[in-house]
């Protein structure tokens, strides 16, 4: 009897195996985050001399240096933020600036503060490096998920499980409450109606009493899916929307993961540019508003 009912489990088995293992290599898809091996020491100095202090994790990239292991071998730095005619720090990679020739700045102990987006690390890496500063700390952000086709202009959205997850999150946003002027995308109108609270004003999160458990980031993305006025929804990946046709875009849970600062292949084999020699870290879309929140709400913060 019992080996008759080993058999028949063995059956089973080998049976099920090849089913189970054909669903799950069609159900899993592979996220990726690494170890955050870098801190990041914030003080805030209050006008009655008081000091708030907290540290940050955040992950470090292929090129430049490492900063020393220990605070006490950190000088601190003061938080600057790009050019306002280049945010994104990406001027130089397009061809619109040369900063080798602009004199840096007499600002000492500089960390810049740059979102992620548009060009490589470490071209923003150089960039910083040339405007003066000690250091790089980049930050996610929704809009760097967004891109445009060079050759036809249209927009290219967010990868599905790679940049978001349906099954954590998902809705529909009314199109009347978005904006991709300009394209791809409109980070200070369309934050705000996919980034945080309900209450606070995420469409995302409206109705979906388990929003902030399900999606850690408190985040979405657009995924290109739209319901078109009389004809319903359709995948909409390579055209930009066409606001007046469009009654609502589906949004879907954000990841916010930590990510490696990969080097820039084409800059490693430059022998005519200099190479990045300051530190540079990544921070994800939650530490970097926390950083900027810090930043806005003090008259004096340091970095070390």
């Amino acid at each position: 009897t019992t080996s008759s009912a080993m058999v028949n489990i063995i059956r089973a088995v080998a049976t099920t195996l090849p089913h189970l293992l054909l669903y799950l290599s069609l159900n899993l898809h592979q996220s990726y985050a690494i170890l955050q091996s870098a801190a990041i020491d914030i003080a805030k100095h209050h006008a009655d001399g008081s000091i708030e202090s907290f540290t940050m994790l955040a992950s470090q990239a292929s090129f430049g240096a490492n900063p020393p292991m220990s605070v006490e071998n950190n000088l601190p730095m003061h938080p600057q933020f790009p050019p306002n005619t280049d945010p994104l720090l990406c001027n130089e990679a397009d061809g619109i600036n040369d900063y080798a020739k602009t004199p840096p700045s007499n600002d000492v102990n500089v960390v810049m503060l740059v979102p992620r987006g548009v060009c490589s690390f470490e071209r923003k890496a150089l960039s910083a490096q040339r405007l003066g500063a000690s250091s790089i700390i980049i930050y996610g952000t929704l809009a760097s998920r967004y891109s445009l086709n060079a050759t036809t202009n249209e927009i290219i959205y967010p990868i599905d499980r790679n940049d978001y997850d349906c099954n954590r999150a998902s809705a529909s946003i009314p199109a009347s409450a978005l904006s991709f002027d300009p394209a791809p995308y409109n980070a200070k109108v369309d934050d705000a109606v996919l980034s945080g609270s309900a209450e606070g004003g995420n469409l995302c999160a409206v109705g979906n009493d388990r929003f902030k458990e399900m999606c850690p980031s408190q985040r979405c993305l657009l995924t290109g899916e739209t319901d078109i006025i009389g004809r319903g929804r359709q995948l909409q990946q390579q055209q930009q929307p066409q606001e007046d046709s469009i009654s609502s875009m589906k949004a879907c849970c954000a990841w916010d993961f930590p990510i490696w600062l990969y080097a820039d292949a084409e800059l490693q084999k430059a022998t005519s540019i200099e190479p990045v020699e300051i530190p540079g870290v990544y921070v994800t879309m939650e530490e970097g508003d926390l950083l900027i929140q810090h930043i806005m709400s003090s008259p004096t913060v340091t970095f070390t």
